[in-house]
């Protein structure tokens, strides 16, 4: 396990290239003599639990009063790379800033947590990083609602540009509904409100909202699926989806009545990934 994480961890040496003896340079890519003198320590940096270098790797401290918070939150945005008794490591990558995306957290509310949690003043190099990975992240939904295939976004302009391209314009099928003036079907979604930089650090979730806002969307085969989610992906058209089933509406498949044992506990993350999943 450890060394898929150090693999995943090399394949992003692309996103975070050696520079030399660049002032920002606080360490060198593992195997090699790591220099951290550099780093300049926040005034109250004892009462911060983690390290953040310009390579992507964090480092949190486990015998800190807010290990458990940074902890949840890591998870979140990050991959574990080794977890010994003291100190665990963690590395940023494409892939797990795209799951932070996924379940609402947005690009500036991860930079701001990390800067709050982090003992010195976060790499441009990784806020850059954050940023690019991020930037069309959750502007492109594939959902599926009774058994038919729509891409969503808020974005009208994001839909006609994926339709510019000639396999997704050919796996569009016209649908009935709302449409807008760019032939797009057009409804109400609830938007999403930025809770307070604490509620984040505590669940790394972002709250529920009250406020409705436009979605466009447009329906598309379902044996172009697959067609469609690989033309999207960040090699293509950069708008990688995310991809829902609205199975509170699904009047199709029949329900699965069941439920877990009595003496069967779910473990505390167990619960937070389930919340997660069936939240709607």
């Amino acid at each position: 396990m450890k060394e898929d994480y150090r693999s995943s961890a090399a394949d992003d040496d692309q996103y975070y290239p050696e520079e030399g003896d660049d002032d920002f340079q606080d360490g060198e890519r593992e195997g090699k003599k790591m220099d951290f003198t550099k780093l300049e320590l926040k005034p109250d940096h004892a009462n911060r639990p983690l390290w953040a270098c310009a390579d992507g790797r964090i480092f949190l401290e486990t015998f800190s009063p807010l290990y458990k918070q940074a902890y949840d939150f890591l998870i979140a945005i990050a991959e574990p790379v080794c977890r010994p008794e003291s100190m665990h490591e963690y590395n940023l990558t494409p892939h797990s800033l795209y799951a932070a995306v996924s379940v609402g957290l947005e690009t500036e509310t991860i930079i701001a947590v990390l800067n709050k949690l982090s003992k010195t003043k976060l790499p441009k190099e990784m806020i850059d990083f954050v940023h690019a990975s991020t930037a069309n992240y959750g502007k492109v939904k594939l959902v599926l609602k009774k058994n038919r295939y729509f891409v969503e976004s808020p974005f009208p302009e994001v839909l006609k540009r994926l339709l510019s391209d000639e396999a997704i314009a050919k796996a569009r099928i016209s649908s009935e509904g709302m449409h807008g003036r760019d032939g797009f079907t057009v409804s109400k979604s609830v938007n999403e409100i930025e809770g307070r930089h604490d509620e984040l650090i505590n669940e790394a979730d972002l709250a529920a909202a009250a406020e409705e806002k436009e979605t466009h969307a447009f329906e598309i085969d379902p044996a172009q699926v697959e067609n469609v989610k690989q033309r999207c992906l960040p090699n293509a058209l950069n708008y990688p989806m995310m991809e829902e089933y609205d199975f509170r509406n699904d009047t199709v498949n029949p329900d699965l009545d069941m439920e877990l044992k009595p003496q069967a506990q779910p473990r505390p993350y167990q619960e937070k990934s389930l919340s997660k999943m069936f939240g709607n």
